[in-house]
């Protein structure tokens, strides 16, 4: 398949092994954007797909999405740790597993990761941060111990994630975060 600037695979059904062999043996040698699994049902855990999903992130350029997800903590830090040199890394729409804080172990050395993307995490449906507030803080302290993506992080987009905005911005600000550009709360 040729290089292109943005691929969006949608309604990825539960274990499709169509959509694993697709990313295994025919997506592009180099993909600008990628969106995994848009506009589809919150699917179950991500363990199905998490190999091709690490091995196709070398290919893409500048951004990588994850939509619709539970995401244990380990995999979370495993597709951190692929995507440490995207400009902008997010989780749509994902329920994010946060109850401790997740230790990344300097595996986001050299980040370059701009932009962190978490639309709808958090919502009531995808792990309730209003309910659960300590979520939100646990992955910004888990982050705030790797220095290189605290050096560059410039923003984080959070919108419909069950917080107001003076509640992420005191996280924000308690994580060593305060200079981050919040975006669309």
């Amino acid at each position: 398949m040729p290089d292109v600037d943005s691929l969006n695979l949608r309604y990825i059904p539960y274990e499709c092994e169509e959509a694993k062999t697709f990313l295994k043996k025919s997506f592009p040698r180099q993909v600008k954007c990628f969106d995994f699994n848009s506009l589809s049902e919150l699917n179950n855990p991500l363990d199905f797909y998490l190999d091709e999903l690490v091995q196709v992130s070398q290919r893409v350029t500048n951004k990588v999405v994850i939509n619709r997800f539970n995401i244990s903590q380990d995999n979370l830090v495993t597709l951190f740790n692929a995507n440490v040199d995207k400009k902008l890394f997010g989780f749509y729409n994902c329920k994010l597993e946060l109850s401790s804080v997740p230790s990344f172990s300097g595996k986001l050395k050299g980040s370059s990761i701009e932009c962190l993307d978490l639309y709808g995490c958090g919502h009531t449906a995808y792990g309730d941060w209003d309910l659960n507030e300590s979520y939100f803080g646990n992955l910004m302290r888990g982050l705030a111990q790797e220095e290189d993506f605290v050096k560059s992080l410039k923003k984080i987009k959070l919108e419909n994630c069950g917080m107001n905005k003076s509640e992420i911005k005191s996280v924000l600000k308690e994580c060593g975060f305060d200079l981050v550009q919040l975006v669309s709360c």
